[in-house]
């Protein structure tokens, strides 16, 4: 049978190895550690715009003057936080994925570049997304939906806007009888995408269609703004 010694020493090993930081109420602890890492930013997701950095979310903290390396910034230093404790990490990945908005591009390979760089267990994190796609005048690929990604994605989103960015330049340089000539190949893209959203939309899930110029510096989605550019200036 233990004696009392015993236990007391049990309890004085136990609480030895838990951190003060998470004796404090879990609301708090969240905001505590909202100071730390990337939040309420909107995070562009093109295959053009990521790269891996060696850790989760692939964000650029990159100087903005078109002279700098774009990409020279390849280990943030806020990404260490993840590495503490596998109790914060998962916290505060919590913070990354579910409290910044992701501009999805759909014509710029942004699904594929999700899945291609997140974890399952990490994009299930995510609660506000900006699907974002082309005017009718557009001339590129536009491929199907990933229908299994938005499967996965879309039950679990808190807001979902679907946003539709016409290209003015292009518009000006196309006559009507190429116009509608796009037209209807672009209308059955558009449909097969609001066919795919349409069937795992759920209840409680704020969903809005609209047009968008996509040149301010916040994206708003629902009555929430999310900064967008480079999250941290680089004397910051």
């Amino acid at each position: 049978m233990a004696t009392q010694l015993e236990h007391q020493s049990e309890r004085l090993t136990s609480t030895s190895t838990t951190s003060l930081l998470f004796t404090l109420p879990a609301e708090l602890r969240l905001d505590i550690f909202g100071f730390c890492i990337p939040r309420k930013c909107a995070i562009k997701v093109t295959s053009a715009m990521y790269r891996p950095y060696g850790v989760e979310p692939l964000v650029s903290t990159r100087d903005p003057s078109p002279t700098s390396d774009r990409f020279a910034n390849t280990r943030p230093h806020w990404t260490n936080i993840l590495h503490v404790s596998k109790q914060m990490s998962d916290e505060c990945l919590s913070i990354l994925y579910g409290d910044n908005l992701f501009e999805v591009y759909l014509n710029k390979g942004g699904e594929a570049m999700l899945k291609k760089t997140f974890s399952k267990e990490n994009l299930q994190r995510i609660r506000f997304i900006l699907a974002i796609s082309p005017g009718p005048c557009f001339t590129g690929e536009l491929n199907p939906p990933d229908i299994p990604f938005w499967a996965m994605i879309i039950p679990d989103l808190k807001l979902f806007e679907w946003v539709t960015q016409p290209d003015k330049s292009a518009e000006q340089n196309m006559s009507d009888t190429m116009i509608k000539q796009g037209l209807k190949g672009w209308m059955e893209w558009t449909d097969s995408y609001s066919d795919c959203f349409g069937e795992f939309l759920v209840a409680g899930l704020e969903f809005k269609m609209r047009f968008d110029k996509g040149d301010d510096e916040y994206r708003k989605i629902g009555r929430l703004f999310f900064r967008r550019g480079p999250f941290f200036k680089k004397n910051g």
